[in-house]
């Protein structure tokens, strides 16, 4: 019996704490209002023109060009990061992208060595080599679905784009 009794007088105590911390309001309820209320006083008025912005246009035709209002930013690419870890090994392997995407491949050499990556399409070769312990970068165009390999100019491991699949590396 006292097993039962100990319990309950922690338990009254807390369910007293937990009702005591409902309410403390007036008591008075103040009903909901769904009608649209005007904007203080305060209110700055919109401006009536857009801003302008310096600088030149970009070419016509251009898919940087921004939406009227908004402000230009960096143009849409995918960044594919390559990194050799050591001798014979790039990670990841295998990366997969969007199509028809602009893609900003860069290379990391952490196993001293310097690599070249090189990516066939379309009638043209673009290369990217990073110096050993070095970094490297270029933007590549965006291409169709398929999978495209980064074959090693030299010696060493390549890489392999898949294009159009389920996006990560």
């Amino acid at each position: 019996m006292t097993f039962r009794t100990s319990l309950l007088v922690p338990l009254a105590a807390v369910s007293v704490a937990v009702l005591a911390g409902c309410g403390g309001d007036s008591g008075t309820v103040k009903p909901l209002s769904t009608a649209a209320t005007a904007p203080p006083a305060t209110t700055p008025a919109p401006q009536s023109t857009p801003p302008t912005l310096q600088g030149t246009a970009p070419p016509a035709g251009s898919s940087t060009a921004a939406a009227a209002g908004t402000t230009p930013s960096e143009p849409i690419r995918v960044p594919v990061t390559l990194v050799f870890t050591r001798p014979d090994r790039v990670e990841p392997p295998t990366v997969t992208i969007p199509a028809n995407v602009p893609i900003q491949l860069t290379l990391v050499s952490r196993d001293g060595r310097g690599h070249t990556l090189a990516l066939s399409t379309g009638g043209r070769t673009y290369a990217v080599h990073a110096a050993a312990g070095g970094r490297a970068s270029k933007r590549l165009p965006g291409l169709p679905a398929g999978r495209f390999p980064l074959n090693a100019v030299g010696a060493g491991p390549g890489a392999s784009l898949n294009v159009g699949g389920q996006v990560g590396p």
